[in-house]
């Protein structure tokens, strides 16, 4: 019994990552912006717990360098200025178009779906 567990759990956790996926599940505490803006409270697709301050680096820091670097013409660059000098794309976690993104699945998404799809699965696995 133990084995055939064994067999089959990474199938199990595959499946269940692309189940929350689908439903558009994600940790993000990007819902915290409405309390630095002094906007009402509206807890729209907010299933548990509240959105942390501590997740400042997601929310302030990574989902905005991701949506900059989506929304380079072309996008996903290896040289974006507004997120550093020269190739600092490629150093920082955000996806770009480039042969390194083959060793960081958590961004293939980026290039295969749409960019609300993509952000979730780069959330989790970031």
């Amino acid at each position: 019994m133990i084995e055939r567990v064994r067999r089959w759990r990474w199938l199990a956790v595959i499946v269940l990552f692309g189940f929350c996926v689908l439903l558009r599940l994600n940790g993000s505490s990007v819902a915290y912006w409405s309390k630095i803006l002094h906007e009402p409270e509206t807890q729209s697709g907010l299933l548990l717990f509240t959105p942390k301050l501590v997740r400042i680096d997601e929310w302030h820091g990574r989902t905005p360098s991701v949506l900059s670097q989506a929304r380079q013409k072309p996008p996903f660059p290896v040289k974006n200025l507004s997120l550093g000098a020269d190739h600092t794309p490629l150093l920082i976690n955000v996806p770009v178009a480039h042969y390194v993104t083959f060793f960081r699945p958590q961004f293939w998404g980026f290039f295969s779906s749409t960019l609300s799809m993509a952000i979730r699965p780069a959330a989790f696995l970031s």
